[in-house]
């Protein structure tokens, strides 16, 4: 069994990361708990593009988005 019916039928976003922080699944409800389209965050994509798209996203200055975006991306 795969992954991929289990991450599609969870109701929580999930995002599952590799060694790179790159994205290799993603499930629907991501974008919808996100607030973002459903094409947002795809397999090949960096986490750290989604960490600083959604920190603009919730910080309308540039200066706190980028101080968010670097907290938060400390933690990986």
């Amino acid at each position: 069994m795969t992954l991929d019916p289990i991450l599609e039928a969870l109701p929580a976003g999930v995002i599952v990361l590799d060694a790179d922080l790159k994205i290799v699944a993603v499930n629907p409800a991501y974008a919808r708990v996100m607030g973002v389209p459903p094409d947002f965050a795809k397999p090949g994509d960096s986490i750290e593009m989604v960490v600083r798209h959604l920190a603009a996203l919730a910080e309308p200055d540039a200066d706190a988005a980028r101080h968010a975006a670097d907290e938060r991306m400390a933690h990986f």
